[in-house]
């Protein structure tokens, strides 16, 4: 059995780190995602249960927000799951890889009609997508620096 002698401590940080990231509306990698696409675009994050979208962007539309961190291991696993979006869900897919430690590695903003003939295609019933497969569609605006800049 693994030592446990710190495994109180180490929860009790990381509750105190959840009641901290509260006023922000984060509770998960995927609201921390959602809050720097917002921040960045100007738009304002939509509550839990609108399905399709996270973000609404005044004079841009709907936002949806997908997001990967990588993997403690080194490995470089930057696959997106898009496996709910719908044809009319969204106007924009949102995309970042975070590094282990949350910096960010690289972010995308691109057309939601563009990402869905992507998906139309995609050969994975799951619609795990590369995420330099989605940057580098057309009308795909790389979104690193301006997520950058909010941390």
């Amino acid at each position: 059995m693994p030592d446990t002698s710190e495994l109180r401590e180490l929860l009790v940080a990381y509750l105190y780190a959840m009641e901290r990231l509260r006023p922000y509306g984060i509770e998960s990698i995927a609201d921390f995602a959602e809050f720097l696409f917002a921040s960045a675009l100007g738009g304002e994050r939509v509550g839990r249960g609108k399905k399709g979208h996270d973000v609404i962007v005044p004079k841009m539309g709907r936002v949806q927000v997908k997001e990967r961190r990588l993997p403690a291991d080194g490995r470089k696993e930057e696959r997106l799951h898009l496996k709910n979006m719908e044809c009319s869900s969204c106007d924009f897919l949102g995309a970042v890889i975070f590094e282990n430690d949350f910096g960010i590695k690289k972010a995308t903003l691109v057309p939601h009609k563009i990402v869905w003939q992507v998906i139309l295609r995609h050969p994975d019933p799951e619609r795990k997508v590369r995420f330099d497969l989605i940057a580098g569609l057309p009308g795909a605006e790389d979104m690193t620096e301006r997520l950058r800049k909010i941390l």
